[in-house]
């Protein structure tokens, strides 16, 4: 699956890390000198013109800021899940889809106060906000309930089986979302009869697999460190009783299968509209992998990369 050249790519993903890290900053959510290295080494603007290779720059630079913004979110949970506090944890993405249903600004994450920020005035070349308000709440609504229940799979010690695993990693891997601020931002969601048809919906799963677990492949040596259970590698490792080694090919094995069955739904699109939309998740599948490949994100060893 050849990835779509950007042009300019060196800089212009240069341009919209260095917008995002800025805005970040500005809006308190790299608090420190370690966060905002490991958030420059992360590259979340090469992410954007890596999985948007068509966007005018403008659009790149707010993309990278709200890929970096979900990114960091997602970090913040990982770590404060469970706290009752309602600046952290179930409170603050409650709170989020509070502000994106109300626009009340009063709340005192600075996550809050950022994504209304990227909400309502996402720049150059964007659509209208408000069609696009409940199908994000939703989204946002079922991350939350995935990552409730993956936290209290991890309590338990009950780690999930293979079929679980991948129903849940749909929902936590937050594509979705991602895809409903790119859309947002471009000024193109789909409307809710195309977006909700059964073959888009196929469409959309089949990319979440191929970007899901190809990020499973490029994380599991990290998160095996960290003790985590919820990655693809480690399930299949664990439940089908094979070495790391043979569960990567396993996996890797998926990916490929899962990427076909993607090109054949793709060459049969019932609209015009979603044939344009198969060509957007194809250069995310193959954006995504490029990414892989430069950022350090998922890095344990400088000298080794995290997706060979």
């Amino acid at each position: 699956m050849p990835a779509t050249a950007s042009p300019d790519f060196a800089r212009r993903a240069a341009e919209a890390d260095d917008r995002a890290a800025a805005w970040c900053l500005e809006r308190g959510l790299l608090p420190d000198r370690e966060t905002e290295e490991c958030f420059r080494l992360a590259r979340f603007g090469a992410l954007a013109a890596h999985t948007c290779p068509s966007a005018d720059d403008a659009a790149l630079a707010v993309l990278g800021t709200w890929l970096g913004w979900f990114f960091l979110l997602d970090d913040h949970l990982d770590g404060h899940l469970d706290s009752q506090a309602p600046e952290d944890g179930a409170g603050l993405l409650t709170a989020i889809g509070d502000a994106l249903r109300t626009g009340r600004t009063d709340h005192g994450s600075p996550f809050v106060a950022a994504f209304l920020d990227l909400w309502s005035a996402p720049g150059p070349g964007s659509g209208p906000a408000e069609p696009f308000r409940p199908r994000f709440a939703r989204h946002l609504d079922e991350y939350l309930a995935a990552l409730v229940r993956e936290n209290a799979e991890r309590r338990s010690g009950r780690p999930p089986g293979e079929a679980e695993y991948i129903a849940l990693r749909r929902i936590t891997g937050a594509i979705r979302e991602s895809l409903d601020g790119a859309d947002h931002l471009a000024g193109c969601s789909l409307p809710d009869e195309l977006y909700d048809h059964p073959w888009h919906q196929s469409l959309l799963d089949a990319a979440s697999d191929v970007i899901n677990w190809t990020n499973d492949l490029a994380s599991w040596r990290k998160e095996l460190d960290g003790g985590e259970v919820h990655n693809l590698v480690l399930v299949v490792a664990r439940t089908r009783g094979l070495d790391h080694r043979a569960a990567e090919a396993e996996v890797a094995r998926r990916i490929a299968v899962r990427a076909e069955e993607f090109e054949a739904l793709a060459a049969v699109p019932p609209d015009p509209r979603l044939a344009r939309r198969a060509v957007a998740l194809r250069d995310w599948m193959t954006g995504f992998r490029a990414w892989l490949a430069e950022t350090a994100r998922y890095l344990t060893d400088p000298q080794q990369p995290a997706l060979s």
